[in-house]
């Protein structure tokens, strides 16, 4: 009984977040959430052929383990594709379904092995290879069907870098635009993802120890078995209530680029004064006094305490372009849109403090353009070194000594 819950738990866990995602994905049909949804039924499909392996099903075997042969090494391609369909301008879905021919090849490749095998073949190979890793009594197209699993391994191990590295590009270059545009990014940027690309390089390196130790040294056990079960079940989990929760992609940010567009002037045609058209060091000059009044602006009209505030609504005010905005903030500042706003407002914050001791740190953060009391925390912390209410009791204290 133990062990079939052991066996079962990442199964049901795939199978449940994948009901809640596809009921997420029916409401309001985002391309991501297809993906993750797509992921989590690969997955539930992978768990469901542990389950008739380590139950040792063997009429089922030669069908479970020819789809086990795709969704084995398609999990972290589809992972990719899921943090492209999050990260990507105009990610061309044909482009990243190539991810998926590998693991289409190896499934082919096992299937068409099995169905031209024998019955005794089949039995020979599942007995041997599968439960005992014995390469000894095979040959003919038992031995190709251990061979062709070794590919499927070989597969699997090569794709876990590539999607690591290139992942956690993708999220740092998608999270510095937000910051880019966004001064409010809390719900926006993809920390929680970039935590899980933490966990499955540590998963992935208990999954390669697996996958080439192979799942014949988890059928004695089960204590050993309950190690990958529980420890994936919990990945699984996260990922599908994680991304249950994020509700924000570059196709997201690129409808609200639109919508700006739409809403603000005609942006004028660019003078020989422009910065853009300025050549060395008149082009510096300009950029210069572009943040010089940026500055001027945002301390004198206090525009930072504007909730959702974003860089086009600074370029809107000051008539010019985003871009000059840009320039003159992320390149001549050499900070973010997002960190140079939240420092004004952490510096009216600590004005409020002072004025108003006694007041909530909620109050006071709502009152200095913050969107949330963590946003508002993360931002005071980086300026000041610690926490606000570190900073309220020291104020509350300097008081109470006159």
């Amino acid at each position: 009984m133990l062990k079939t819950i052991i066996i079962s738990l990442p199964m049901f866990v795939c199978a449940f977040m994948a009901l809640l995602v596809a009921l997420s994905w029916v409401e309001e049909r985002r391309k991501d959430k297809l993906w993750l949804l797509i992921f989590m039924i690969v997955s539930m499909l992978l768990y469901a052929g542990h389950f008739v392996f380590f139950h040792r099903m063997y009429g089922f075997l030669p069908v479970t383990d020819s789809i086990y042969s795709f969704c084995n090494p398609a999990v972290y391609p589809l992972y990719f594709i899921y943090i492209s369909a999050l990260t990507d301008q105009g990610c061309n879905t044909l482009r990243y379904l190539v991810a998926l021919l590998p693991a289409t090849v190896c499934a082919a490749l096992v299937a068409t092995l099995y169905a031209l095998m024998s019955k005794e073949e089949q039995m020979l190979f599942i007995i041997s290879y599968l439960y005992h890793n014995d390469y000894a009594p095979l040959t003919g197209l038992p031995y190709w069907q251990a061979m062709a699993h070794q590919l499927m391994k070989i597969i699997f191990a090569a794709q876990i870098l590539p999607v690591v590295i290139i992942g956690f590009r993708k999220i740092k270059r998608f999270n510095r635009q937000i910051a880019a545009y966004y001064a409010d990014t809390e719900g926006k940027t993809l920390t929680s993802i970039t935590v899980l690309l933490y966990l499955f390089i540590i998963t992935s390196a208990a999954s390669l120890i697996s996958n080439f130790v192979g799942r014949h040294y988890f059928t004695g056990s089960a204590l050993l078995l309950a190690i990958p079960s529980v420890s994936f079940s919990a990945l699984l989990f996260s990922l599908g209530y994680i991304g249950l929760g994020h509700n924000f992609s570059i196709a997201d940010m690129e409808k609200e680029l639109q919508e700006d567009i739409k809403q603000l002037a005609p942006t004028p045609v660019p003078s020989p004064t422009d910065p853009v058209r300025q050549k060395g060091n008149a082009q510096h000059d300009n950029i210069c006094k572009l943040k010089d009044d940026i500055i001027r602006i945002v301390k004198e009209e206090k525009i930072f305490l504007k909730h959702n505030l974003k860089i086009s609504d600074l370029a809107s005010h000051l008539t010019t372009n985003r871009n000059y905005i840009y320039q003159a903030i992320n390149i001549e500042m050499g900070v973010s849109f997002s960190e140079f706003i939240n420092t004004q407002r952490t510096e009216y914050a600590l004005e409020l403090m002072e004025a108003y001791p006694k007041m909530p740190l909620e109050e006071i953060a709502l009152k200095s353009g913050f969107s949330s009391r963590v946003s508002f925390y993360r931002s005071f912390k980086q300026l000041k070194g610690h926490s606000p209410k570190r900073d309220t009791a020291m104020r509350l204290g300097k008081n109470g000594a006159r």
